[in-house]
C-alpha cells in the first residue's frame, strides 16, 4: 500500500469514527432532553459543538442535533 492509499484509509476511518460519535451524541442528547435532564443536555451539547468543530476542521459533515421542544421550553 502506498502512502496515498494509507492516507485515504486513515481518512475514511477518521470520518467514520466522527460520524459514529456524532450519531451516538445525537441520541444521548435526545434521550437527556426527553428525560428533562438539563445538565446532561448541556454536557452533550458542548461535546457536540466540539465534535462539529473537529468535523469542520477536517471537512467531515456531521448531523446537527435537534433538541425536542420539551427541552427547549425548560
Amino acid at each position: 500500500m502506498d502512502g496515498k492509499q494509507g492516507e485515504l484509509l486513515m481518512g475514511e476511518g477518521f470520518r467514520a469514527a466522527l460520524q459514529r460519535q456524532a450519531a451516538t451524541l445525537c441520541q444521548a442528547l435526545a434521550d437527556a432532553a426527553e428525560a428533562g435532564d438539563v445538565w446532561m443536555v448541556a454536557v452533550y451539547s458542548v461535546d457536540m459543538e466540539e465534535l462539529q468543530r473537529l468535523g469542520r476542521a477536517h471537512d467531515v459533515e456531521l448531523p446537527v442535533p435537534v433538541q425536542p421542544a420539551a427541552a427547549r421550553q425548560r
